[in-house]
């Protein structure tokens, strides 16, 4: 089962995302994001945090941690090239 659900969505200003898998163990998360104006464009700021447990836990903290990593900065990678290719 896996849910991702939005809250705390404010005129597409700042949002908070949750969500939560259960294929082996299971791993639930909560993203903040909020869009500032800035001078020229537009800031994306956000924060996360992420529990494990379960199969899951068992492979070891480190590599979750730094798959994690590498999923935010290629989604974040994309988002730019979308973006700049506007």
């Amino acid at each position: 089962e896996h849910e991702l659900l939005f809250y705390n969505k404010f005129r597409l200003k700042k949002y908070e995302v949750k969500g939560k898998s259960g294929a082996a163990g299971f791993a639930k998360g909560t993203a903040r994001v909020s869009l500032s104006d800035i001078e020229g464009g537009t800031e994306l700021n956000y924060t996360a945090d992420a529990r494990v447990g379960g199969k899951l836990a068992q492979i070891g903290s480190r590599l979750v941690i730094g798959a994690a990593k590498k999923v935010v900065a290629a989604f974040f990678e994309r988002f730019r090239h979308e973006v700049a290719s506007r």
